[in-house]
């Protein structure tokens, strides 16, 4: 079909209305355009559009309806009100005497935009819908919409003896949503069977993700009249400029901007032609024009770009695709083939509104990206067997996709040509297990272990013997091993950090020390336990000192010596010993002074005893003799056990054989004051056990 031209250019204006000019098959005209939202209601309308197009797929929730959706309403409406905007007074009757105009000559009729404001330009024209007519203009072959940026040289059509030869690059970055990938190369390659089987198209993915993969294919290898991306794409705000996600050599995202994706593609000279298959690829800013990466490509001397403005659903970008590339490799203007493809992603599914997604902006002038010269058709035979030798130098190159849309293309032609089928039923079950490694591969870098395990479930039982080159299974036991140990220290040192708190709790600080100093051994930084141990460690040193303090209130005495009151005995203890006792600042009860006249002496020892936190005994040939002596201590180590503590604390003044010594105070340390040698150590020993809280 040929076509006439209806362009039509909005300027930039001021407040709500902005200069139109139109030049059209029924003259030229100047007028105006009263935009009909405030920022306000345009920013709620947008929103409201993008969520109907992602609920609108009705092939996901298996409906069909006859009537309108809410959504379809909403998108309808928004539609007319643009129309009955752009398309008003004298501009409406150019438009409508140029369309009857194209009718009654057999052609269609072009509508070219040409917008110069930065923020209309970001406004999804394609919805335009014609109440009159009761359909959106750009979802009929004859009235395709083009974005056409102004450009002073249109590239004239190329010159291409088939096949169209198709670059493409499917781009899935480990850190960024999964796409299935090898399914979408799969589909496209079934979809292009036919005209691939014809000779009329050859499509060659690109095996690498990266920036260096695409510089070497544009640079090396060619000619490529077609780049087709799948992958993610999006829009950066900060640099106000379109972009697309390729992979770094790890795998992760690397942002392609725009102006960088030019200059690679714009170099190759045959390239002509540019499918952006991403979520957000011709989504422009409102700061610049250009700013998209389709504008952006298109402004670098690539003759058209499709691209999608809102986020597209996998099936839906498949429907389109089949029919579009059928109409480029006949020949068909790329404006009508988008078209084309509109109305198949409507055909198939009714009540979606995802045709309206892709978006055309085009530097040709009529459409046409190439002249087709036709080749004399290959004899049926040689065809055969030349997929089947290029299906044969896939396998061997385990390039299953290639391989099987060769193979299906032998099967179309004559099922039963050689062992084609048997090949054909490999090659899909090694795309299949290959598909399942790849997505190993990825839940792997996300560290999703178990998943992995579970993968190589499937493969294992698809083939026991398919291989593992990146060790990727041992590499998940290993750490799933480590994980369990890890698990397993977390679980001890959270059982031991809990004790260590109910220790705490309880003053226990010895204890609470103990099990910290263990935590904090092991994991420095785990929890609060290093500060809980300070507090711990510093709390137990305080603890000697404050029992002192409290015994220091409980008795009056620190000491009560028991000894024989004769000599030598008598002379040490009051020359020697209280003398040393006292000068340590100790309170010093002696036998003698604690008897009252007139009173039984046992009443006297007893409170002396009970008055004092420990009985010092005065060990010597004569105290183990001595009948008060041994009552006196008896009466000590008695009111300990009772208590639950040890009040006796015995000390030698002259050597005496330990077999000799009582079992009960045989039991005990005995300090040895009358050691040649250890004597003064003996008494400092002996002036801190008293100074400090009763054992217990």
């Amino acid at each position: 079909m040929e076509y006439l031209d209806f362009e039509l250019e909005l300027g930039s204006g001021q407040g709500p209305n902005y200069p139109v000019s139109v030049r059209s098959p029924a003259g030229e005209i100047q007028g105006t355009m009263r935009f009909p939202f405030s920022e306000l209601q345009l920013e709620n309308q947008l929103q409201s559009l993008e969520i109907a197009l992602l609920e609108s797929d009705g092939r996901q929730f298996g409906t069909r309806r006859r009537s309108l959706s809410p959504d379809q309403m909403r998108v309808q409406a928004f539609g007319q009100v643009l129309f009955e905007a752009l398309f008003t007074g004298d501009v409406r009757s150019l438009f409508d005497v140029s369309r009857e105009e194209a009718r009654n000559e057999g052609k269609g009729l072009r509508l070219q935009l040409r917008i110069l404001c930065p923020e209309l330009a970001a406004l999804p024209w394609e919805f335009l819908y014609d109440q009159r007519e009761g359909e959106y203009i750009s979802l009929s072959t004859t009235t395709p919409i083009v974005r056409y940026p102004e450009i002073l040289q249109p590239l004239r059509p190329l010159t291409v003896s088939p096949p169209l030869r198709i670059l493409g690059m499917a781009v899935s970055p480990t850190d960024l949503e999964p796409l299935d990938i090898a399914n979408e190369q799969q589909r496209v390659n079934r979809a292009l069977a036919d005209l691939h089987s014809e000779g009329l198209v050859e499509l060659t993915w690109l095996t690498g993700q990266t920036w260096g993969d695409l510089q070497r294919a544009m640079l090396r290898e060619g000619p490529w009249h077609v780049f087709h991306f799948i992958g993610h794409g999006g829009f950066d705000p900060h640099s106000d400029e379109g972009l697309i996600a390729l992979a770094d050599e790890t795998g992760k995202a690397h942002l392609l901007p725009a102006r960088q994706l030019a200059q690679v593609l714009s170099d190759h000279f045959p390239l002509r032609l540019v499918f952006l298959n991403s979520c957000e690829g011709a989504r422009g800013s409102r700061l610049d024009i250009f700013s998209s990466t389709a504008a952006t490509l298109v402004r670098r001397n690539i003759a058209a770009v499709v691209a999608m403005q809102y986020e597209i659903s996998d099936q839906a970008a498949i429907d389109f695709s089949r029919s579009f590339y059928t109409n480029i490799a006949a020949g068909t203007p790329v404006d009508v083939a988008v078209a084309a493809g509109r109305q198949a992603i409507s055909a198939y599914a009714p009540t979606t509104l995802e045709w309206g997604t892709p978006v055309l902006y085009m530097h040709s002038r009529d459409g046409r990206l190439f002249d087709i010269t036709l080749r004399p058709p290959v004899s049926g035979e040689r065809q055969l067997s030349q997929h089947y030798d290029a299906a044969r130098q896939a396998l061997e190159a385990h390039d299953w996709p290639k391989a099987i849309a060769e193979l299906e293309v032998v099967r179309r032609i004559n099922a039963g040509y050689r062992d084609v089928q048997a090949r054909l039923t490999e090659a899909e079950r090694q795309q299949g297990l290959a598909e399942l490694y790849d997505e190993a591969r990825r839940l792997y870098q996300a560290g999703d272990w178990p998943e992995v395990v579970a993968i190589f479930a499937r493969i294992k039982a698809i083939d026991p013997a398919y291989p593992d080159p990146e060790g990727l299974l041992r590499s998940v036991r290993d750490r799933l091993q480590a994980q369990q140990a890890e698990d397993a220290r977390q679980h001890d040192l959270a059982a031991r950090y809990a004790q260590a708190l109910t220790e705490l709790e309880a003053e226990h600080w010895p204890a609470a020390v103990r099990l910290l100093e263990q935590i904090v051994a092991e994991q420095p930084d785990y929890r609060d336990a290093a500060s809980k141990l300070r507090e711990a460690q510093q709390r137990q040193l305080k603890q000697p000192y404050a029992e002192a303090a409290q015994d220091a209130q409980r008795f009056r005495y620190d000491a009560y010596i028991s000894y024989v009151d004769r000599e030598p005995d008598a002379s040490w203890v009051w020359e020697t010993l209280v003398p040393r006792l006292v000068q340590g600042g100790l309170r010093i009860a002696v036998s003698g002074d604690v008897k009252e006249p007139g009173v039984a002496q046992v009443v006297g020892i007893e409170r002396g005893i009970k008055q004092a936190k420990r009985t010092v005994i005065v060990l010597s040939e004569a105290y183990l003799v001595d009948h008060y002596a041994d009552f006196e201590n008896v009466l000590a180590q008695t009111m300990g056990i009772q208590e639950g503590t040890y009040r006796l604390l015995p000390v030698k003044i002259e050597p005496i054989d330990d077999c000799r010594l009582p079992l009960r105070l045989n039991m005990l340390t005995t300090l040895d004051l009358a050691h040649p040698h250890r004597a003064s150590r003996e008494f400092d020993r002996l002036v801190q056990a008293l100074r400090g809280p009763l054992p217990g």
